[in-house]
């Protein structure tokens, strides 16, 4: 997974190649700019700044209920938390996953510098040999939420907002698959020609937009895959087809599941998880079995825990020492050494109590994690006043 372990800046679009918008800008210039280049979301960038940043469905929304001429980017915009260059591809993919936001804004200096996208990522992505060991049954949603061709537009933006959905696999009467329809083409087909028209029936037709049937506007034939490819054989058809999704289908061209970007990106965090920490317990020679035993497990335990605060993690170093006798008791001291990606972090502690010495250090292994990740971000926000300061704010 070492291709996940590289800075984003590796992978990132350079911020003069990237489509952005000022916050005073319309919505319905912002659309435009999302339709001509093929983007799904737009940073706001005043004066070199990262401001927030607007999505292709939220300006739909705007776009329905509103005139998209009157409404500015400001009233949609989301406030994304930033990444640095120097941030590691998996700890991106982590925010995306936490955010919602499928492009993170890479910024340096307090300057907008860059945007990393899931597309992005999906295309590294190929390169890594660990997903070439995982196939589509793994990841993919199943069963497949489904609608049959003759179903009515209406019916299928229903299914799609019940579920938290973007796409919808089409099937005929013996459930095969016929196509996929996606919120995409809902938005090109009908939302944007109401909008235009400015009412709710398609120009010259008398039935409504939202009742003609899916297969009216679906995308067919369409990418699919079988359960037995790979990942990256995914990743590539993405790659490929510039898609964000596809069916996965049985031998008998059913529908059994669905696979998007969001589900391979889901996976990656999960792997290195998996992937295990290389640990050396040193300094135990003298060590009884029980203690040994509650040694091992509270390791253990607390290496998981860090595991799932920072998923770089590769390995750690406890070391053990007894010194200082006193009758029949000594004084111990643990040191822990822990070893990711980009840094090792150090704690030490003492008691008389071996157990005792042991949690006082993983306490402290903890607290240090959590500080190194609050101190990134205090640095990130002092540059950024810097910058601000320096361009006379």
């Amino acid at each position: 997974m070492k291709v996940f372990e590289q800075p984003v800046e590796e992978i990132m679009t350079p911020a003069e190649k990237v489509i952005t918008a000022d916050p005073d800008e319309p919505i319905s210039k912002i659309f435009a700019k999302m339709e001509r280049y093929g983007v799904k979301e737009i940073p706001l960038v005043r004066d070199g700044e990262v401001v927030g940043i607007v999505s292709y469905y939220d300006v739909v929304d705007a776009h329905v209920v509103s005139d998209p001429s009157s409404v500015k980017s400001e009233t949609l915009k989301i406030k994304p938390e930033t990444i640095t260059p120097d941030t590691l591809i998996v700890e991106a993919i982590t925010e995306m996953l936490d955010s919602g936001l499928r492009a993170l804004p890479v910024v340096e200096d307090g300057e907008f510098a860059g945007l990393v996208t899931e597309y992005d990522i999906i295309d590294v992505a190929r390169e890594s040999e660990r997903l070439e060991e995982i196939d589509a049954r793994e990841i993919m949603n199943s069963p497949p939420i489904t609608i049959h061709e003759d179903e009515t537009i209406a019916k299928a933006r229903a299914l799609m907002r019940d579920h938290g959905i973007s796409r919808l696999p089409v099937v005929n009467d013996e459930n095969k698959l016929r196509g996929i329809v996606t919120t995409t083409d809902i938005i090109r087909e009908v939302i944007k020609p109401i909008t235009r028209l400015g009412k709710t029936d398609r120009k010259g037709e008398k039935v409504p937009a939202f009742g003609h049937p899916v297969k009216s506007i679906m995308s067919s034939p369409c990418i699919r895959s079988e359960p037995d490819e790979t990942v990256v054989d995914l990743c590539e058809k993405i790659v490929e087809h510039r898609i964000r999704g596809m069916p996965i289908v049985n031998q008998l061209e059913e529908p059994i599941g669905v696979v998007t970007r969001r589900d391979i990106l889901r996976k990656i965090p999960e792997l290195m998880r998996q992937r295990g920490v290389f640990v050396s317990l040193k300094g135990v020679e003298d060590v009884d079995d029980f203690t040994l035993v509650i040694l091992r497990k509270s390791i253990a335990a607390a290496i998981q825990k860090l595991a799932s605060m920072r998923p770089t993690i590769e390995a750690a170093e406890v070391h053990v020492k007894r010194y200082h006798e006193e009758g029949n008791r000594h004084k111990y001291s643990v040191r822990i050494h822990v070893k990711d990606a980009r840094n090792v972090i150090s704690v030490k502690a003492h008691d008389w109590d071996l157990i005792t010495a042991l949690k006082k250090a993983i306490r402290h292994l903890l607290r240090e994690t959590l500080g190194e990740e609050e101190k990134e971000e205090t640095v990130q926000r002092r540059e950024a006043l810097k910058a601000k300061l320096q361009r006379g704010e």
